[in-house]
């Protein structure tokens, strides 16, 4: 966790604060290339978090799951690619879930280089690990 915060300072202090980024494209001045990945992380991370939003606003049915599902699995290749903090164990993981019938979307959550997975799936696809209920008020997609 030290090294990727002192990364992402070294990204924040060519271009400034990452929650305000963007695009990409303003991370031009970052020459380093692993500096660079962290920082396309944060910022591309940031507008997936904008999408699933928007999603959630504007889409709903097969549509909603679908673009939510493109989302979590685009939020798991860059941990892995860009930020380099999930493990072979959560990738296989999530590889695995994504093969089951009615599974929409996963990826890696938590404090990561290990963390947990997240499952976006249709109702009784997924049997093992902790089942999360909709609270009162809340509504299935």
């Amino acid at each position: 966790y030290t090294e990727r915060a002192h990364q992402l300072a070294a990204a924040e202090s060519l271009v400034g604060p990452l929650r305000l980024i963007e695009s990409v494209d303003q991370l031009d001045a970052i020459q380093d290339p692993v500096v660079f990945r962290r920082a396309r992380h944060v910022v591309t991370e940031n507008e997936r978090v904008r999408q699933f939003v928007r999603a959630l606003t504007e889409l709903s049915g097969a549509a909603l799951k679908m673009r939510l599902g493109e989302l979590l699995v685009a939020g798991q290749d860059s941990l892995r690619e860009d930020f380099e903090n999930s493990t072979r164990t959560v990738d296989a993981c999530v590889s695995r879930l994504m093969a089951i019938p009615g599974v929409i979307g996963a990826r890696m959550t938590g404090g990561g280089f290990g963390g947990c997975v997240v499952v976006l799936c249709e109702p009784g696809a997924v049997t093992e690990g902790w089942l999360v209920r909709p609270s009162v008020g809340a509504r299935l997609l």
